[in-house]
């Protein structure tokens, strides 16, 4: 279940980052953006005033292990999920990968509310024992 927990903490940590703070993570394509991505993140949460996200999650039982849903909504702008489509051997650089590598672990991804909110369906199945 390590899989699911590395979901669950992957969207908090990109609903906190692009929700909640607004950052974009192309500024860490350069060697440069790398530094100013991690000053605006140290500044825009200093700055700080209000914002919530909402984490909910719900285990559905199946005969051979189980389906763990994760549900994230930040108080945000939201962001153009749609955009995001890359593949994940299509992207070698250091940004945009959080999201790529989560659709490939689950079974089903739906945003809605302009992506503010993601519902992401991890499908697990309980190993073989001798």
């Amino acid at each position: 279940m390590r899989e699911s927990t590395w979901c669950s903490q992957s969207y908090f940590s990109i609903r906190w980052i692009t929700g909640l703070l607004g950052l974009d993570s192309r500024l860490k394509e350069t060697p440069q953006g790398f530094g100013e991505y991690y000053s605006q993140r140290t500044k825009r949460l200093a700055d700080l005033q209000d914002g919530k996200i909402e984490i909910g999650l719900t285990h559905q039982k199946r005969d051979a292990g189980g389906c763990l849903i994760i549900k994230v909504k930040d108080s945000g702008s939201g962001f153009d999920f749609e955009a995001n489509t890359r593949e994940l051997n299509e992207n070698k650089g250091h940004c945009g990968r959080g999201i790529t590598l989560i659709r490939s672990m689950c079974e089903q991804i739906v945003y809605s509310e302009n992506g503010t909110r993601v519902e992401a369906s991890y499908v697990w199945e309980n190993e073989e024992r001798d």
